[in-house]
């Protein structure tokens, strides 16, 4: 029996773009009209999830002009904001020049290393670029939706945030919250050094599409202040969910150190098991597939382990609200619910999405997980 009196709730939004926005906006609908929304605790958020848990964490007014905010953007979507600010602020010309650094740097180091010297001249590939389509993005983030406010910022009743990234130098998480940010292997970066908008688009810079974020950081561990660069790319890359900062078993010494929940809460905005008869010979579908293929095996684990801890005590229960949902194995089914097979084709990313998506996607949301946390928390 779960005990509401004494709940504190741990909420993870996952990735999916636009897609995830939507959904979770419903999810977060449902969970405030149980009067739920209040009692979480720790917001932990992947990709299209980070923006979306962004803008609620520290987002100030009531739920519904919060509402209004998210189906506002998402109408206008980030996508083309982004490529106005690459191509009209002379950022695209920053990026050819940037371009052509880098192909005269490939040609001198493939020379030099015909000649045995490749060595030498192989740091110059390892230099970060300045300029490229996700700086734009970060830029939409920081100056339309958070106003260049920092990680430190005040957020919404107090509620801890953690905005999941992936590090690909060392194949790590890498964790922005507004109450530390943290790597295991770097250590700890003062949160009011880094803006909110860079947290969220370093969580959503899906590497197929997005180059990575490359920032120099102070960072302490053991005493000792240490400035490393770090690269950066969406946090899905290492978990999809961002259910693992919420496990009542992590070590402040490897992961982010928030508060601890009794009750979790997972929106999945994935679409589930699905059949795409792409062509698998281009290099694009191939590396995508098999992105999405780890994505669901890590996701599974992470299913088995959220029951282990139920089943052990360590925390009351959980809700998994997933889009990808099959209707037929739903506890009941509504005579309204918005089935699957109706939103199940929507894309992975951020362009601009009409009332009529919004609202489906937002709909189905709200229906699954009303209908789960009634079932499972009863």
């Amino acid at each position: 029996m779960i005990n509401k009196s004494d709940l504190k709730i741990g909420l993870a939004l996952s990735g999916g773009g636009s897609r995830a926005m939507a959904y979770h906006l419903g999810c977060l609908r449902a969970l405030h009209k149980l009067d739920l929304l209040d009692k979480v605790e720790l917001i932990s958020t992947v990709s299209g999830g980070s923006v979306l848990g962004a803008m609620y964490a520290y987002g100030e007014g009531s739920f519904e002009q919060f509402e209004e905010d998210v189906r506002n953007e998402l109408k206008k979507g980030f996508a083309k904001r982004a490529f106005f600010d690459w191509v009209f602020k002379g950022k695209i010309f920053l990026n050819i020049i940037n371009f052509l650094v880098v192909l005269c740097s490939w040609v001198l180091y493939s020379i030099m290393s015909i000649i045995g010297l490749g060595s030498k001249t192989q740091r110059l590939l390892m230099a970060p670029r300045p300029f490229n389509r996700t700086n734009s993005m970060e830029s939409v983030f920081n100056k339309v939706l958070f106003k260049g406010k920092k990680l430190n910022s005040k957020t919404r009743g107090g509620t801890s945030i953690v905005i999941n990234s992936c590090e690909l130098g060392t194949k790590t998480a890498f964790r922005f919250g507004n109450n530390m940010v943290s790597n295991w292997i770097f250590g700890t970066v003062d949160p009011s050094q880094i803006s909110i908008g860079t947290a969220v688009a370093a969580s959503a810079a899906y590497p197929l599409l997005l180059p990575a974020i490359n920032r120099q950081f102070d960072f302490q561990k053991n005493g000792k202040k240490n400035v490393k660069r770090v690269t950066l790319t969406d946090g899905g890359i290492y978990e999809n969910l961002g259910i693992t900062p919420l496990f009542p078993d992590r070590s402040p010494e490897f992961g982010y150190a928030g508060p601890k929940v009794n009750l979790i809460v997972a929106c999945d905005a994935d679409h589930g098991p699905t059949f795409h008869s792409a062509n698998f010979q281009l290099m694009y579908t191939r590396i995508s597939g098999c992105f999405e293929s780890l994505m669901k095996r890590i996701q599974a684990s992470n299913f088995k382990i959220l029951h282990k801890f139920k089943d052990s005590g360590e925390i009351q229960g959980f809700v998994l609200s997933y889009l990808g949902q099959v209707d037929e194995r739903l506890p009941t089914i509504p005579k309204d619910l918005i089935r699957r097979e109706d939103i199940i084709g929507y894309p992975t990313n951020f362009f601009a999405m009409d009332d009529k998506n919004i609202e489906k996607l937002s709909m189905r949301g709200e229906q699954l997980t009303t209908l789960l946390a009634g079932h499972y928390l009863s």
